[in-house]
């Protein structure tokens, strides 16, 4: 992996202005209203399971994590 694909590095040519648009296309502040109810559901979810089975907390954590990701990959990102 090298480092010519993080945005930060990226100087102002059209593949830092691709991801400039795709980041504020999903994350800019007039969309996170949006994530908002995920948020609520997934952290919902969460409290309840570690309060149902405490032990398996690392598992909880990893399938929160994971369903965060697709959620905001399946419904922001174009195709």
């Amino acid at each position: 992996m090298g480092w010519g694909s993080i945005v930060s590095q990226l100087s102002g040519g059209p593949k830092f202005r691709k991801y400039r648009k795709i980041t504020q296309e999903t994350m800019g502040t007039r969309h996170m209203n949006e994530y908002v109810s995920l948020q609520k559901q997934a952290t919902y979810t969460l409290l309840t399971d570690l309060g149902d089975t405490p032990a398996n907390f690392v598992n909880h954590i990893k399938r929160w994590e994971f369903r965060g990701r697709d959620l905001i990959q399946s419904s922001h990102l174009p195709a």
